[in-house]
């Protein structure tokens, strides 16, 4: 008897098993990176740039489109805000100054405090809470304001997208 094709076969099927078995490994890993599972704030890239046009349009509050920024429940508050500070500068004569005005947010830090994910009605939603520390200029007509920024900002995931709430608090 000839038992060498028999060890052949079995030596074959514990390389497939070992390949097979480093895949799926590799595959698991793959997943777990891609979706953030087992792990709260590293999966979340936080959107700068939309924290930065907010910032923006909150220091000046001339941009109606500001209240596209809010949760829907926070919006009639805001675009109130936006219409009496508009007639302000708009009577100081300082509307066509601040809806001109650019903004350097290079010495500005964003960065993520906490997350967490809470149930609003009955949707699972995810919250991000987020400190913007340091300083940014806004560069007027006239002058440049250096403003310093010590605020805590709490985003919610709206759709795929990113809005800013004030009523929706999951560490209040």
């Amino acid at each position: 008897m000839n038992s060498k094709p028999l060890l052949g076969s079995c030596g074959k099927l514990n390389l497939t098993f070992k390949r097979s078995f480093i895949l799926i490994i590799i595959v698991m890993i793959g997943l777990v990176s891609i979706t953030g599972c087992g792990s709260n704030n590293a999966s979340i890239d936080l959107p700068k740039d939309f924290i930065q046009g907010f910032i923006a349009k909150h220091e000046t509050m001339t941009d109606k489109s500001l209240v596209y920024y809010y949760v829907k429940s926070d919006r009639p508050e805001i675009a109130e805000q936006i219409e009496i500070t508009c007639r302000i500068n708009k009577s100081k004569g300082t509307l066509v100054i601040l809806e001109n005005a650019t903004f350097d947010f290079s010495e500005l830090q964003i960065e993520l405090v906490d997350k967490k994910e809470q149930y609003v009605d009955d949707e699972s939603v995810v919250f991000v809470k987020v400190a913007v520390k340091g300083n940014y200029k806004m560069q007027l007509s006239d002058e440049t304001r250096r403003i310093n920024a010590n605020e805590i900002i709490i985003l919610q995931l709206v759709r795929s997208e990113w809005k800013v709430t004030n009523t929706n608090n999951p560490w209040s």
